[in-house]
């Protein structure tokens, strides 16, 4: 399920408790978890809204 377009969907560098910053993905501003990488943030959240949407 694709999430590009959906603004809904944010993933940011953020610092969240390690030495480097990581990339965060939410959904409408709630945490759905952070990654090492954009892409795999990015597939995090895919996954999420899979789930979500009951998939």
């Amino acid at each position: 399920m694709d999430i590009s377009g959906d603004g809904r969907f944010s993933i940011r560098l953020e610092w969240c408790g390690h030495e480097t910053p990581r990339w965060v993905a939410r959904f409408c501003e709630r945490w759905i978890g952070q990654r090492e990488t954009e892409a795999a943030a990015l597939d995090l959240a895919t996954r999420w809204n899979t789930e979500r949407m009951g998939f």
